[in-house]
């Protein structure tokens, strides 16, 4: 029932973490994000504004989520 979030991750304080969720070094989480349980967000992933993420997902290195789409 732990969270580690790496020292040099940027979390937002309003943020939401479920239980026994990684964080990855470099990783930015924006404030209104919602991160479910046993999740795991690898090194210099962004996740941003209005993002809900469910259980046991895993956002790759280098991912940008709930961004405009690059098309």
């Amino acid at each position: 029932m732990s969270v580690d979030i790496h020292s040099l991750a940027l979390v937002g304080k309003k943020t939401q973490i479920g239980e026994n969720v990684t964080v990855g070094p470099y990783a930015i989480i924006d404030d209104d994000v919602v991160i479910g349980d046993r999740s795991m967000v690898g090194p210099h992933a962004i996740i941003q504004n209005g993002t809900r993420l469910g259980k046991d997902c895993k956002v790759a290195s280098f991912s940008v989520i709930g961004g405009p789409p690059q098309i």
